[in-house]
């Protein structure tokens, strides 16, 4: 992760120890954290909707923010739908829906990624967010669900 230390700020300062930022930075980055955790904790076991609105949110904000290049952002898109196909692959072998030979020829066995590049990617990205919006953007979370 380059922007390491600009993360390090954020989580600091706006992700509170339970519960949503009041924050858009600092929801952004708890947002790819939980992914993180999800993934390489869990292996996606507790995939659902709210996982999915977290990739939509990074989605949907990231991509509507000037600070990155047309490159950045093609790497940010493509971590993102990355992250949730194998949350959404996850979601589907663990509810009986995939076999595990399926799971294995149609999947390569992947569900969960567990690597940090693509989730530092992403945090990179947040961190350019901050850097061209240094000053707290509030954030009401009352439209998202419960994670």
């Amino acid at each position: 992760m380059e922007y390491f230390e600009i993360c390090k700020e954020i989580w600091n300062r706006w992700v509170p120890k339970r519960g949503r930022s009041q924050v858009l930075q600092g929801e952004l980055l708890r947002q790819i954290e939980k992914l993180r955790h999800e993934a390489q904790a869990n292996a996606n076991r507790n995939w659902d909707e709210s996982y999915l609105e977290g990739c939509d949110f990074l989605l949907s904000h990231l991509g509507s923010a000037d600070c990155l290049t047309p490159e950045e952002w093609e790497g940010v898109h493509s971590a993102l739908v990355r992250l949730r196909s194998c949350g959404e692959i996850a979601y589907r072998y663990y509810q009986g829906d995939l076999s595990d030979q399926s799971l294995e020829e149609d999947y390569n066995g992947e569900l969960a990624y567990k690597d940090n590049d693509l989730y530092d990617r992403v945090c990179d990205a947040i961190a350019l967010f901050y850097r061209a919006n240094p000053n707290p953007i509030p954030y009401d979370h009352r439209r998202r669900t419960r994670r």
